[in-house]
C-alpha cells in the first residue's frame, strides 16, 4: 500500500508529485510513497512537511518502507526530488528515501531538513546513477541537529553508470556518527564515488559539524574508480573528529 502517482510502463506523462503537511508520518508494512516514472515522463516532486516525525521501517516478514521519486528501468525522464521538512526523521531495517535513476535522465535532489535528529539503521537515502543509467545525481543536502548512522546504513549520491555523482552537503549542529556494518558486510558510509565501470566526476562531499566519529571500517569517500575526477572533501568540525577501527581491525 501506499500513496502514489505514477506514470505506469509504456504511458507518456508527467507525475503530478506528492506534498504532504501533517504532524508526525509513520511508513512500515512495505508502504511508499511513490510518484516514479516507469514510462516515459518525469517523476514527481516530493514535499513532506512533518512538525514531529517520520519513521520509516519494515514489519515481520521484511517488507521494507520507502519514499521514491525514481526513473525506473528502461523510464525516460527526470526525478523531481525529494524535499522533508521535520523535526525528527528515522529509517529502520533496510528503510530507503530514493531519488535514483534506473533508466535514462537525472536523478533528483534530496533535501531534508530536521530540526532534532536523523538516524539511519540499515537503511539509506540515495540519489544515485545507478548500473546501466544515463543522467546525473542531483545531490543530497542535510541540515540537522545530530546524524547517526548504523549497521550498513548509508548517504549515497553516487555514480554506478553514466554521468556525474552528486554533491552530499551535511550541517549538524551537534554530532556525526558513523558505525557498524550488515549482515552482508556492507559498512555504514557517505559516498559520492564514481564506481568501477562508470563514467563521470564525484560531487564531493562537505561537513559542518560539532563533531564526527567513524568506527568500524566506516568512510566518508568521494573517490573515483572509473573514468572521471574524484571529488574534494571539505569537513569543519568546530569540537573533534574521531576515526578508530573495530574489533577485528577494519580501520575508518
Amino acid at each position: 500500500g501506499g500513496i502514489g502517482s505514477v506514470v505506469d510502463p509504456g504511458a507518456e506523462g508527467t507525475s503530478g508529485g506528492i506534498t504532504i503537511d501533517t504532524g508526525s508520518l509513520s511508513l512500515v508494512d512495505g508502504t511508499q510513497i511513490n510518484p516514479s516514472t516507469f514510462g516515459k515522463g518525469d517523476a514527481g516532486a516530493i514535499d513532506i512537511t512533518a512538525t514531529e516525525y517520520i519513521f520509516l521501517g519494515k514489519d515481520s516478514v521484511g517488507f521494507v518502507s520507502g519514499i521514491f521519486s525514481t526513473v525506473e528501468s528502461g523510464a525516460e525522464g527526470t526525478s523531481a526530488g525529494i524535499t522533508i521538512d521535520t523535526g525528527s526523521l528515522s529509517l529502520a531495517d533496510g528503510a530507503v528515501i530514493n531519488a535514483s535513476t534506473f533508466g535514462k535522465g537525472d536523478a533528483g535532489a534530496i533535501d531534508i531538513t530536521a530540526t532534532g535528529d536523523i538516524s539511519l539503521t540499515g537503511s539509506g537515502i540515495s540519489s544515485v546513477v545507478a548500473l546501466g543509467a544515463e543522467g546525473a545525481s542531483g545531490g543530497i543536502t542535510i541540515d540537522t541537529s545530530n546524524v547517526a548512522l548504523t549497521d550498513g546504513a548509508a548517504i549515497d549520491a553516487s555514480t554506478y553508470g553514466q554521468g556525474n555523482a552528486g554533491a552530499i552537503d551535511i550541517t549538524a549542529t551537534g554530532d556525526i556518527s558513523l558505525a557498524g556494518e550488515n549482515s552482508q558486510g556492507f559498512v555504514s558510509g557517505i559516498g559520492s564515488v564514481v564506481a568501477p565501470g562508470a563514467e563521470g566526476t564525484s560531487g564531493g562531499i562537505t561537513i559542518d559539524t560539532g563533531s564526527l566519529s567513524l568506527v568500524d571500517g566506516t568512510q566518508i569517500n568521494p573517490s573515483t574508480f572509473g573514468k572521471g575526477d574524484a571529488g574534494a572533501i571539505d569537513i569543519t568540525a568546530t569540537e573533534y573528529i574521531f576515526l578508530g577501527k573495530d574489533s577485528v581491525g577494519f580501520v575508518s
